[in-house]
């Protein structure tokens, strides 16, 4: 009977460490509406959020030319995000991709296979990552800086629907700039 009582003890302190590495930090973002662009909403999806401000939607022309050189250069497992709106601050070249899968595996798999192909291709880099839950969304963050740019990645799935990934890419230069407008933009990202 100890010997059930002691499996039944460590079975609780197990489950509650396996739970507790999953749960997220719930984050709120202090969003400052001046410093964003009208909403978008995406039905696909089941999220809405605002770009930075100054941060314009691309023709449809330009995101079916992207969508298709994109298509074309994935492979079979559909791992690699497609992007279903770009928005763009000419000016600064600032750019926020919106971005889905196109995969049969499960939510969760699409996550962790795409977290691990992308730590392998950019091995070299150093990858600051985090996750935490805002608006009723987990999100996965990855942040890295290259010679001339900054990205911010966030990558989530909304109950049971497509994965997506929010990317800002913002040349150095305009990082620290551009920071407050991001953080507003992500605070805004919500459920339909």
């Amino acid at each position: 009977m100890r010997n059930v009582g002691l499996l039944i003890i460590i079975g609780l302190i197990v489950f509650g460490c396996v739970k507790e590495e999953t749960k997220h930090a719930d984050i709120t973002f202090d969003v400052n509406e001046a410093l964003l662009s009208s909403k978008n909403i995406f039905p696909d999806i089941n999220i809405n959020f605002h770009p930075p401000i100054n941060w314009e939607e691309i023709d449809q022309e330009l995101l079916n030319t992207i969508q298709s050189k994109v298509s074309d250069a994935q492979d079979s497992t559909g791992i690699d995000p497609v992007p279903i709106k770009i928005f763009m601050d000419m000016e600064r070249s600032c750019t926020c991709f919106v971005s889905t899968f196109n995969s049969s595996l499960l939510a969760q798999d699409i996550i962790e296979n795409y977290l691990n192909d992308f730590r392998s291709a950019n091995n070299e880099i150093n990858l600051i990552e985090g996750s935490f839950s805002h608006n009723g969304i987990d999100f996965h963050q990855i942040v890295f800086s290259k010679e001339d740019f900054t990205s911010i990645k966030l990558i989530a799935n909304v109950i049971d629907q497509k994965v997506f990934t929010i990317e800002y890419v913002v040349p150095t230069q305009y990082y620290e700039e551009e920071l407050r407008s991001i953080e507003s933009s992500i605070g805004s990202i919500k459920i339909n």
